[in-house]
């Protein structure tokens, strides 16, 4: 029975290691209360989600006929511009955002495959 109790507490052990290299390979986001003011415009946008840089991507837009609507992402989360949903921070490179944006002219295609 005793080597039970030890193999549990080491068992335990582990995982509360791991655990805390999980946690601590993290980015930390700072909590946003409200949305911050930023340079984004939606000027000659087409229609689309457009992570905001500025922001540290914690914060994403809509744009339609250069008409903007903000919105925070849920805390602890990044807009990920590659599949348009806030995402945990290490899927996310909000360093090349701007460079995806174009993936917004998809919007209103329908793929070759499916007709």
């Amino acid at each position: 029975m005793r080597n039970q109790e030890i193999t549990a507490v080491c068992a335990g052990i582990l995982f509360v290691i791991s655990l805390y290299q999980v946690i601590g390979q993290q980015e930390i986001l700072p909590f946003l209360e409200k949305i911050p003011k930023t340079s984004f415009t939606c000027r000659n946008r087409i229609y689309g989600y457009y992570a905001d840089q500025e922001a540290n991507c914690q914060v994403f837009h809509i744009c339609l006929n250069s008409r903007k609507w903000s919105f925070l992402c849920p805390n602890q989360t990044k807009f990920n511009q590659d599949l348009l949903v806030c995402d945990y921070p290490d899927g996310v490179d909000c360093d090349i955002a701007e460079e995806r944006y174009k993936i917004n002219e998809n919007f209103g295609k329908i793929d070759s495959k499916l007709s």
